[in-house]
């Protein structure tokens, strides 16, 4: 890896990381702009945790609308796996996974 000096890279829009789900994690990700672009219905054979992929566009980059689309187009997917294949993640990790200001449950 070598260092842009704050500029962006010719061609990269976006960028994505993938880790196995905690909330810890998750909260953190969020923080630093990503959005959940995939959740794992199994539980990794390694970790016992599912794995998440989030995204998030670079500044300045074109990536913005894809990034928009792919977390919004899968934010209701994921919703309907909260009845079935994901009805185990804790209540305040599902909330976050769906974009949900933890703020705003402590209400």
């Amino acid at each position: 890896l070598s260092s842009t000096h704050g500029g962006t890279l010719l061609g990269l829009s976006w960028i994505g990381v993938a880790y196995s789900l905690t909330e810890p994690l998750a909260r953190f990700w969020e923080n630093l702009g990503f959005g959940v672009a995939y959740v794992r219905q199994s539980l990794s054979y390694h970790t016992g945790e599912r794995t998440c992929m989030m995204i998030k566009a670079l500044k300045g980059g074109p990536g913005r609308n894809l990034v928009e689309y792919a977390v919004g187009s899968y934010r209701p997917r994921l919703a309907s796996l909260f009845s079935f294949s994901l009805r185990d993640l804790p209540p305040l990790l599902s909330l976050r996974l769906l974009g949900v200001n933890r703020r705003q449950t402590n209400n």
